[in-house]
């Protein structure tokens, strides 16, 4: 009954972020659907995952980049390290999403539409000035060089291109 009703909670954002329940064991899902069927029929779609994702715990949840994912499993030290592309993650029966929106400490700022696959949440770090320094010896830039002119080139950015070129053709005065 808990997890219908957080599939209940979400109907109002089920248009653009659809709830998902993805369950390991077949048996499960009449336990799930058992209660609520009735006005569930409109908002939920049933899909079994194959045993080829079965075999890579997670890999289902990567591919769904969810925004929020709900895991409850017996063991969730044994499959947390696996999953990568999720907004955040919450571990357990007693840890429901509004605790993570609302009071845990983790943004209420989540990437959604499944782009938790390349971004995170907004947090403190999204506002912190970092630098990059890159440093190669003209022996790495002269290996290199082809590669980075034809980036260059595809880019439309020739001046890059003449860089690249004159500086690994010359030694420095």
């Amino acid at each position: 009954m808990f997890t219908i009703k957080l599939l209940l909670d979400g109907k109002v954002r089920l248009q653009i972020a659809p709830a998902l329940l993805v369950l390991l064991n077949i048996r499960l899902v009449a336990a799930v659907l058992r209660p609520a069927n009735h006005c569930l029929t409109d908002l939920l779609r049933i899909s079994v995952p194959g045993r080829a994702h079965m075999s890579v715990p997670g890999a289902p949840v990567n591919k769904i980049a969810p925004e929020h994912l709900e895991l409850m499993v017996e063991n969730p030290a044994t499959i947390i390290g696996k999953i990568k592309n999720a907004g955040a993650v919450f571990i357990g029966y007693a840890t429901p999403t509004a605790v993570g929106d609302y009071w845990a400490g983790p943004s209420h700022v989540l990437p959604t539409g499944s782009t938790a696959r390349f971004s995170s949440g907004l947090s403190a770090a999204t506002f912190f000035k970092r630098t990059s320094y890159i440093q190669y010896t003209l022996p790495m830039l002269k290996k290199q060089a082809p590669s980075i002119e034809k980036l260059a080139a595809a880019e439309g950015l020739r001046h890059h291109q003449d860089s690249i070129a004159q500086r690994s053709r010359t030694k420095p005065a």
